[in-house]
């Protein structure tokens, strides 16, 4: 069954703008990673009080040595030889010190195929880490959730007062990490059709493709 995190945000009388950032395939320890960028975006959301952000999975590159694809020649400057025998953890604390300033204001944190390799292939839950991490640094009450998974549900009430029922405004966010494939933009074009016409939602937000798509 499909997570549902819900998020309130009251006594929004003045028509406050909420902001929302898709924060996924970040890649964090790969040399690729616009790792100077992602820092400015951190640093904003932090400055910005009704600036928040959800977790689209892929936060870090994760792999390892053994892994066919493995090319010292693809990690980021800042890791160290002796880093590879617990690259995984390297790469994930390094996030989770990223975004610690900005922990409090994380909706929800997906799981990428990224994760979910480390997991099936080296019998390491990062991605339980990196929420229980995030969770801690939150500040959150216990029983606010901040896992979503694979795929699920993140649901918004907007309200003009502090009481059930004024003047509510309810968005329903459907959350994946994504599953498209092909060389063309047409095939995931396709996969993102087929989802919209199956999931009744207000929005729906993937990641994986590492580029801009809309459908509507």
């Amino acid at each position: 069954m499909a997570s549902v995190l819900i998020r309130e945000f009251n006594n929004n009388k003045n028509n406050t703008i909420i902001e929302i950032y898709p924060l996924g395939d970040i890649h964090l320890g790969a040399r690729t990673c616009l790792e100077t960028e992602f820092l400015e975006l951190v640093k904003y959301i932090s400055a910005t009080p009704n600036a928040y952000w959800i977790g689209l999975g892929d936060y870090c590159d994760f792999i390892q040595m053994s892994d066919p694809r493995f090319d010292p020649g693809s990690l980021a400057p800042w890791i160290a030889v002796s880093d590879l025998r617990n690259l995984s953890t390297v790469q994930a604390d390094r996030f989770i010190e990223i975004t610690k300033p900005i922990a409090h204001k994380c909706l929800g944190l997906v799981k990428g195929n990224h994760e979910a390799s480390i997991d099936r292939f080296y019998e390491h839950d990062i991605y339980t880490h990196i929420c229980n991490e995030m969770k801690r640094n939150s500040k959150l009450p216990a029983d606010c959730k901040i896992r979503v998974g694979t795929t699920g549900w993140l649901w918004l009430k907007y309200r003009l007062g502090s009481e059930v029922g004024s003047g509510t405004r309810s968005v329903r966010i459907n959350l994946h990490h994504g599953f498209t494939g092909g060389r063309l933009a047409g095939a995931k074009a396709l996969n993102m059709q087929k989802w919209l016409w199956t999931h009744d939602a207000d929005v729906i937000i993937w990641g994986h493709t590492h580029n801009e798509m809309l459908q509507s």
